[in-house]
Order: structure tokens, then sequence, then C-alpha cells
């Protein structure tokens, strides 16, 4: 059996989404590309290949469009499977977040540890556990409301 996904310069969608996520972990261009046998113009074709085909997918689908979802879903497993999410209480969460938002992010990043790809990667935790558990959304909430009223 052969497998007819759409490929671009040999990467099906999800291929380039784990490729695309070691990369946003700091993964070293040159040997991730030379792992899968790929030139710089080679995966420069392929993103651009990519990045037109979603955005066609969504004028032609509007929200039905599913290689965007099919892209962030395969780099949400491949990036979480890299790092763990960094552990925050609701309390931290708001805080860094209202920094990040309001004030100097790579400072706020820097004081604890953490890169761009940690904190996307913190938002799509929160946004999913705030929006499942009442508890953590009104502790998340009060914690907000108190930063922001110290600003």
């Amino acid at each position: 059996m052969t497998d007819s996904r759409p490929r671009h310069h040999g990467l099906t969608i999800e291929e380039y989404a784990v490729l695309s996520a070691r990369l946003a972990e700091g993964m070293p261009r040159a040997d991730l590309l030379a792992e899968r046998g790929l030139s710089e113009d080679q995966w420069n074709a392929a993103t651009f290949a990519w990045m037109n085909a979603m955005a066609a997918d969504v004028r032609a689908n509007g929200v039905e469009a599913t290689l965007p979802q099919t892209f962030s879903d395969a780099f949400t497993v491949a990036q979480s499977a890299l790092r763990p999410i960094p552990e925050l209480t609701p309390e931290e969460w708001a805080t860094l977040q209202y920094r990040a938002e309001t004030s100097d992010r790579e400072q706020a990043f820097a004081e604890r540890g953490l890169r761009l790809a940690d904190y996307l990667r913190l938002v799509r935790h929160w946004s999913s556990a705030l929006a499942n558990d009442e508890n953590l959304a009104d502790r998340w909430r009060h914690a907000f409301d108190a930063v922001r009223s110290r600003a």
C-alpha cells in the first residue's frame, strides 16, 4: 500500500510539522536538514509550498480547512515530546503572562529560564486547562487581576 498523502519536497504536512517543531526547539537546522537529506533550498521550497497550501485551504474552506489543524496538531505533539511543559501554578502563569504581554518579555522569560517555544507551549497548556477547570480559572483570574492592579 502506498502513502497517497500530499508531499512537498518529500515531506507530508505531518513530517513538515515535526521538523518545524524541532527547529522551534532550537535543534540545529543543518543537522535536521542533513538527517532528512534536504538542502536549505529544498527546505525553503517545502516551507513556501506548505504555507501556500495551508493558506489556499483556508481561502477555499474557511473554518472547515483541515491542513492548518493537521499541521498544528502534529507540531504540538512533536514539540510536547521534545520538552515538557514548564510547571507553573495558575498564579505564576498569570504573572508571567501579564509581564510577557505588557513589559519586557525577554526578561520575564529569562528569569524563569524559558524561551519563546516554552511560552507558546504554556499558552496552549493553560488555554486548555483554564477552559476545562473552573477552579483553576478562578485562581488565574484573581491572580491576573491582582498583578494588573499593582502595575
